[in-house]
């Protein structure tokens, strides 16, 4: 086992409450320290995906024939399916010229995972999934559904998904998660959509739990259950974060929540209070229930910021904007514990790009009410400079704690 994968090892006996932090980054510095001794040097990904990549490199296409094959691929499905659009060919042909690119993507992609090695069965497998979203909008624009564009991109998720089972891709499940927060962002118009997303990511997060909890060492699959529950994980955090960066961005006169008893209210609301239940009564951080504590933080900060923005709120436009920076804030904090207690650097990196677009938002609809343009524009730069310097610091600190 390479250094990396005992790593990982390490970090999910951390997360399962079997060891500490320290004792993890023990183990990890007992092994490297051997090593080291031994002369060894492997840097492999942990990935599932990546270790095809042990195949016979002169058997195997180099990283550049893939992408060219890919963009290749790419290029002749778009314009197949342009062209039958385009065409004047029977609806009944163009249907089904749209439903087959993805099929024929992904049934050569389970060929090529048999064939040669899988960078290309995986860029296939993604591509697949991409232009199923093509075939979706074709069928719309052909009439055959009849469905608003939040719907589309749910119908997309819901396909994506499985898919991402199917043949255990990462991409292929961080895509569905995205798109599953996408269409939540569409459909959700009688009240703040970014609550929707924030909750969509902590069911992606509860997901990668229970993909965890499950036992498939007895079928051989447990390197792929490990991926996919990492890929739900990161995907569902990452909308953490982006919803709020929503609750920042997103015009309140244009929304202004009116908070009206709607069923699509009351459903996100009880989806809600289930997901944080479940992460509760399913954390393995011991007596912390860190987890519990940053899924139920999360709605509720979310749920405040609502609140905050309604036309019955008493803090008024400036209060209600400070309010709102604030309670981001907050999310964002809880996520970098959240982050520490898994030592994900990814997330680590992405909480630190989040705060810097925090930072970025709260300048620009502060400072350019205030001040005039060009010396906004100066206190912006500058204050960017020095949290950028600060920022980067700070990130090294928390990957350096993480060992």
């Amino acid at each position: 086992m390479d250094r990396e994968a005992v790593r990982a090892e390490a970090d999910e006996w951390v997360r399962e409450g079997i060891i500490t932090a320290e004792q993890a980054q023990e183990i990890v510095a007992r092994y490297e320290n051997s090593a080291e001794g031994t002369g060894s040097d492997s840097d492999t990904d942990t990935d599932s995906e990546a270790a095809d990549d042990n195949a016979d490199a002169e058997t195997s296409p180099s990283r550049l024939i893939v992408a060219l094959s890919l963009m290749g691929t790419a290029l002749v499905a778009v314009g197949t399916l342009l062209f039958t659009l385009e065409s004047a060919l029977p609806t009944a042909l163009q249907v089904t010229v749209s439903l087959a690119i993805p099929v024929v993507l992904g049934t050569v992609s389970l060929r090529a995972a048999r064939d040669t090695t899988s960078h290309l069965a995986r860029g296939l497998w993604l591509l697949a999934a991409l232009f199923v979203g093509g075939t979706l909008g074709a069928l719309d624009s052909l009439e055959v559904l009849a469905l608003a564009d939040g719907e589309l991109l749910a119908l997309w998720a819901a396909v994506v998904l499985p898919a991402g089972h199917l043949r255990p891709s990462t991409s292929t499940v961080s895509l569905g998660v995205v798109l599953a927060g996408g269409a939540a962002f569409t459909l959700i118009e009688t009240f703040w959509p970014a609550l929707a997303v924030g909750v969509i990511g902590l069911y992606a997060v509860a997901g990668g739990r229970w993909l965890r909890l499950q036992n498939p060492e007895t079928n051989g699959d447990h390197q792929s259950f490990r991926s996919l529950s990492s890929a739900y994980t990161n995907a569902g955090t990452g909308l953490v974060l982006l919803s709020s960066l929503l609750a920042l961005h997103v015009p309140r006169e244009t929304l202004r929540p009116t908070l009206e008893p709607t069923g699509t209210l009351l459903v996100t609301v009880v989806l809600a209070m289930g997901v944080c239940g479940w992460l509760w009564v399913t954390d393995t951080q011991g007596d912390r229930r860190l987890e519990g504590y940053w899924a139920v933080g999360t709605v509720v900060a979310l749920s405040v910021a609502l609140l905050a923005t309604t036309p019955h709120s008493l803090l008024g436009a400036v209060g209600a904007t400070v309010a709102v920076h604030l309670l981001a804030l907050f999310v964002l904090l809880l996520t970098v514990a959240v982050a520490l207690t898994w030592r994900s650097r990814m997330l680590i990196n992405l909480c630190a790009i989040t705060f810097f677009l925090q930072v970025v938002l709260f300048l620009v609809s502060t400072a350019l009410d205030i001040l005039t343009g060009s010396l906004a524009l100066v206190l912006i730069g500058g204050s960017l400079l020095a949290i950028a310097v600060g920022l980067e610091r700070g990130r090294r600190t928390l990957l350096a704690r993480m060992g």
